[in-house]
């Protein structure tokens, strides 16, 4: 079964996640490079996150894939996520790349965080060679159904 792709740019600079995403809608058609599954995470100086999303939730009784973005995010960035974390990397997302993400965000830093479902139209090596032009620190893992799933459960 194929997976889906999670790719988080983290940037030094606060504002910077927002102004790399305005320039890749700018760039290119939003659904070439995935953008309706992104987000943008800022840190502030205490080095708690917040997102930002430029969707609007719909409420389904088992979730959509529109959801995915947000409960990714709560479940990796959240200040009482440990548990989360836990369970992701248990039903397989990859645990060195969860370390890494979090490491990069330091206090006054962003990220933007891009979620590609595996059956999504987005173009992934497009918007790779995209986001190499952009100073930041690229980290990409996958998503296996499974992971999916338990993001979906009542259990996370």
């Amino acid at each position: 079964m194929a997976h889906s792709d999670l790719i988080i740019i983290a940037f030094e600079q606060k504002e910077d996640a927002l102004l790399a995403r305005k320039a890749l809608e700018i760039m290119r058609d939003r659904h070439m490079f995935g953008l309706e599954h992104a987000a943008e995470i800022t840190c502030d100086a205490s080095g708690r996150a917040a997102l930002h999303h430029h969707w609007v939730p719909t409420t389904h009784p088992h979730g959509t894939r529109r959801h995915l973005a947000l409960l990714l995010s709560q479940a990796m960035f959240d200040v009482d996520g440990e548990s989360q974390r836990v369970k992701l990397a248990e039903a397989g997302l990859d645990e060195f790349f969860l370390d890494e993400v979090l490491q990069a965000l330091a206090p006054n830093s962003s990220a933007l965080m891009i979620y590609l479902p595996n059956n999504g139209t987005a173009n992934t090596h497009a918007l790779l060679r995209t986001l190499a032009l952009f100073q930041g620190t690229l980290h990409r893992t996958t998503i296996s159904p499974e992971a999916e799933r338990m993001l979906f459960s009542d259990a996370i």
